[in-house]
């Protein structure tokens, strides 16, 4: 009986010093805390590569601002009338373009050594329809050609010196001429008008060079580089003063006998 009761303590003293051992080992394997087996032998996540957005597009650098020259360059590139009125009509040299409802370049379509009709600027009327010298103002200038001159609207040209009309019908600056001025220079050289009737103040002083009131540069013609310059009144004005309609007929007249009519 002795016998078999050491024999059951000393199992049960080895079984106790077996466990305590795998106790011990277990413990060095696996620190406190340590992630359960499960999470062991799961495979870590493939790592996703960081979304880097691609740095911004630099603005486009603005075009460089027009010029005279740059104008001018524009304008001699065009062969012919045709190309001349597309590019003009595309013009976007100042801010004038923002008004432009149609294109107003240029009507008729006259052989060398025709008289041409020079405005200012297109009104709100011309504006709208895209022909210069519309409305109550384009009537009268119809009639001074056809009835008084005995000529075809379509054998002379019509056009003005700025190609877009201004705010409220206002007088074009110095900046705005001279940077439309080339498409009317180039229509000088396609043309070759031999006879220009600049139509009010403006335009007569653009032609001759000078800064005088109409009343001092009228009632006289002018040479300039192998033309004729007559200046008169604008339609505009002759609707104003119907009295001016005299002294006009007689700056036509001039014109004509300097166009051999």
């Amino acid at each position: 009986m002795s016998d078999a009761h050491d024999e059951l303590a000393a199992l049960a003293l080895g079984l106790q010093k077996t466990v305590q051992r795998r106790g011990r080992l277990g413990a060095r394997r696996m620190p406190p805390g340590a992630p359960a087996q499960s999470q062991i032998d799961t495979p870590p996540q493939a790592i996703q590569p960081a979304n880097i957005e691609a740095p911004p597009e630099a603005p486009p650098a603005a075009p460089a601002a027009a010029t005279p020259a740059s104008q001018a360059a524009r304008a001699a590139a065009c062969p012919n009338m045709e190309q001349l009125g597309q590019e003009a009509a595309a013009c976007q040299a100042c801010s004038l373009h923002q008004g432009r409802e149609n294109p107003v370049f240029s009507e008729g379509a006259p052989k060398p050594g025709h008289i041409l009709f020079l405005g200012e600027s297109p009104s709100p009327d011309d504006n709208r329809s895209g022909i210069p010298f519309s409305g109550a103002p384009g009537q009268l200038l119809t009639d001074i050609i056809e009835k008084g001159m005995g000529l075809d609207r379509g054998r002379v040209t019509i056009t003005h010196l700025v190609k877009c009309p201004t705010p409220g019908g206002r007088t074009p600056t110095d900046q705005e001429i001279s940077l439309c001025a080339p498409w009317f220079q180039r229509q000088l050289e396609l043309g070759s008008p031999a006879v220009l009737i600049p139509l009010g103040q403006g335009p007569a002083n653009f032609l001759l060079g000078t800064k005088s009131p109409l009343a001092e540069i009228r009632n006289a013609t002018y040479d300039r580089l192998g033309r004729h310059i007559v200046p008169t009144f604008a339609p505009s004005e002759l609707l104003q003063e119907p009295a001016k309609k005299r002294d006009c007929w007689a700056d036509i007249q001039r014109a004509m006998s300097a166009a051999g009519i």
